[in-house]
């Protein structure tokens, strides 16, 4: 089985340990990846950029690992470590909506919701073609952004760089 502290690391040189308000990135004001948004969605409503700025270890935790890897993904029941991360990465960094794409994938009404049916679907396919198509739909998802968006350019690199550090392993 997956194990979120296995992921944590990467996760964490990715998303880096600042607090980021940069008007062209279309997640907003962002801290450790997680966006304004999801906080409020988190901890309510009424939670403002400067709560944001101030999120806890545990705050962080609670969403990356609670909300993302274990409600939404399910991930710690993925049983290759590979497959997990790159799942639950593609959500973080692109929105939980990308679960119906991992469910296409794996040939289950792509519904939004991780279940007993998705988990068995993507445990049984082959780990290393899953993969593949996880990081080449994420890529293509990148390019088809800078392609309608060309201001997005200046995260190219980073996207990218990203990207290629989500290698296979059995």
């Amino acid at each position: 089985m997956a194990d979120f502290f296995i992921y944590k690391p990467k996760l964490e040189k990715w998303e880096g340990k600042k607090f980021v308000a940069d008007p062209a990135d279309y997640g907003g004001a962002t801290n450790r990846g997680v966006t304004l948004e999801t906080f409020r969605m988190i901890f309510g409503e009424t939670k403002t950029v400067t709560d944001l700025k101030n999120m806890t270890d545990q705050q962080w935790l609670a969403i990356m690992k609670g909300y993302f890897w274990d409600k939404k993904c399910h991930a710690g029941e993925i049983n290759n470590q590979s497959v997990a991360e790159i799942f639950v990465d593609w959500c973080i960094n692109s929105g939980v909506a990308k679960i119906k794409m991992v469910q296409s994938f794996v040939g289950v009404t792509a519904d939004g919701i991780v279940g007993k049916v998705t988990i068995a679907a993507i445990n049984s396919a082959n780990q290393e073609n899953l993969h593949r198509r996880i990081k080449l739909a994420r890529a293509q998802r990148y390019m088809d952004q800078l392609a309608s968006d060309r201001s997005q350019m200046k995260y190219f690199n980073g996207w990218f760089n990203r990207l290629i550090d989500f290698n296979y392993k059995k």
